[in-house]
């Protein structure tokens, strides 16, 4: 049997195996505790919020319109309730701390399904080379510490999906065409329901696995009657999970189709033409170049490997996306942990028409790019708007006016006007939210406020222009190091970067 650091004699050492792997852990594990707040809105008033309300810590009324609908999947928020309580029976009960120790959980999850799919595909390149590569690739591509480390449903279908590739799916040494196992399929179509019960979306990826089964291994059709008995089972179950969860009966997978794609309710939130993704990973980013290397690769994997389930995976699920008029680049990162193997397969198909040593070196050179933009997805912000309840939860039980601009900020400080609010972060201070102008500084440093009232200003990284300089930082929820790194922001640093001022020692003498 492989031992867990020795894949094949000729390859990857002992010490090139430990080396690695302790530095993606480091990576992974400073991108989880960096990444505070949320990358989309919904992994946390989708989740948390759920969760919280299920544990009888918060109203239902605060509760987004996905929970009236009966459309949001209860397994995760099960999960995440069970987590939360098990934190607080622990003694853990600093809900930022809870919310590190998630995506510390997701990390984990991440690495380890990311291993089991490298461990069941390796043997498809002899060459010692190509396996470094695709070693490397599958921890190391750009986009994973985005959404690798999140504790969102993207992530997590992914992981039980490529768990259940994984697991019935593999390499023969020497071999270039994929063959089952048998390993149990039952099990295979609890992981592949798991995978859609996280998110439904992944019924159109075991939809074109199945379709793959049917057409290329139509003889074994006990074998996919299991892998569907097997997810049935699973989503029998999340029906249940369901009921324990909304107190009522519901089909939320029905819900979720009906109101989001017959109702058209999704394109509410924006909507965008079909090339919308292309136009995202190639208009105005520094890792372009990168990017239509990888869209080309894909490509050519495609076209070559027609007959190959991760085609059959791929595909569909990109064009479907690209077909749904509302788009979110989160959408397609599911899909994403299919990359590293198919762009690896393709470099050595291309390897007979160039020389070694320029392939080598494009490679090299690809891989430096990609590195870059690992580091600042690792360590970029995204949206940590909820850490300013660190600053608050600080300060004395005094009323708090709070100065921001536009509606990014009103997730945060909703003045129950509109009511979804992290209220998962918040304490039980009362605080006033101000819209922002030009003349809130000159007026409110005129105003004789009241003694008992905190006055501060919050900007996000773009609003930092309107900055005066009667203003003093007092709270910025990025480490100052990191704001170092981000070297004339080379990160690309996101609107979400959230800093508080206040008028120059106004409230010293209200504390």
């Amino acid at each position: 049997m492989v031992s867990f650091f020795q894949i094949e004699n000729t390859f990857f050492k002992k010490s090139f195996l430990l080396y690695a792997l302790f530095v993606i852990v480091i990576f992974y594990f400073l991108a989880a505790v960096i990444s505070d707040g949320w990358l989309n809105n919904d992994e946390h008033f989708q989740i948390l919020e759920f969760a919280n309300y299920k544990r009888g810590l918060l109203e239902k009324k605060y509760l987004a319109w996905e929970f009236t609908d009966r459309l949001r999947p209860a397994l995760q928020p099960m999960i995440a309730y069970i987590l939360l309580n098990t934190m607080s029976f622990a003694g853990l009960k600093n809900p930022f701390d809870q919310a590190i120790l998630l995506r510390l959980f997701s990390s984990c999850l991440f690495l380890f399904s990311s291993y089991f799919l490298f461990s069941s595909l390796r043997k498809r390149f002899a060459n010692p080379f190509y396996q470094y590569f695709y070693f490397l690739s599958t921890f190391f591509l750009y986009c994973f510490p985005l959404f690798g480390v999140r504790f969102f449903s993207e992530n997590w279908s992914a992981c039980f999906l490529i768990i259940a590739i994984a697991t019935f799916c593999k390499y023969e040494k020497g071999s270039n065409k994929m063959v089952l196992t048998n390993n149990s399929q039952l099990l295979t179509g609890m992981l592949l329901g798991l995978s859609f019960l996280f998110r439904y979306q992944s019924a159109i990826m075991i939809f074109g696995l199945s379709l793959w089964l049917l057409i290329f291994y139509f003889k074994s059709i006990k074998r996919w009657i299991m892998i569907f008995v097997g997810f049935l089972i699973v989503c029998f179950v999340g029906i249940l999970i369901d009921r324990w969860f909304y107190g009522e009966w519901v089909l939320s997978s029905w819900n979720y189709f009906y109101i989001n794609l017959i109702e058209n309710k999704a394109a509410s939130f924006g909507t965008a033409p079909w090339w919308w993704y292309f136009e995202q990973l190639l208009v105005g980013r520094w890792l372009s170049v990168l990017n239509i290397v990888l869209i080309i690769l894909v490509g050519v994997f495609g076209i070559r490997n027609y007959k190959h389930p991760f085609t059959w995976l791929f595909f569909p699920f990109l064009f479907v996306h690209m077909l749904i008029s509302h788009k979110e680049i989160r959408f397609i990162y599911p899909i994403m942990v299919f990359v590293p193997f198919m762009i690896v397969d393709s470099f050595l198909f291309i390897e007979g028409f160039f020389k070694k040593n320029i392939l080598y070196s494009v490679i090299v050179l690809l891989a430096i790019i990609n590195f870059f933009g690992f580091v600042a997805n690792s360590f970029r912000v995204h949206d940590n708007s909820s850490q300013i309840f660190k600053f608050i939860g600080a300060l004395p039980y005094k009323p708090i006016v709070i100065y921001t601009q536009g509606e990014f900020f009103y997730y945060t400080l909703a003045n129950d006007v509109k009511s979804l609010s992290p209220r998962f972060y918040r304490k039980n201070h009362t605080i006033l939210r101000r819209e922002l102008t030009e003349k809130s500084v000159e007026l409110e440093s005129k105003r004789l406020m009241n003694g008992d009232t905190l006055v501060y200003f919050v900007f996000n990284s773009f609003d930092e222009k309107l900055n005066n300089t009667r203003l003093k930082t007092v709270y910025s929820a990025q480490p100052l190091w990191l704001s170092k790194l981000n070297y004339r922001n080379w990160m690309h640093k996101s609107f979400g970067d959230w800093k508080v001022y206040e008028i120059d020692g106004s409230n010293e003498i209200r504390k």
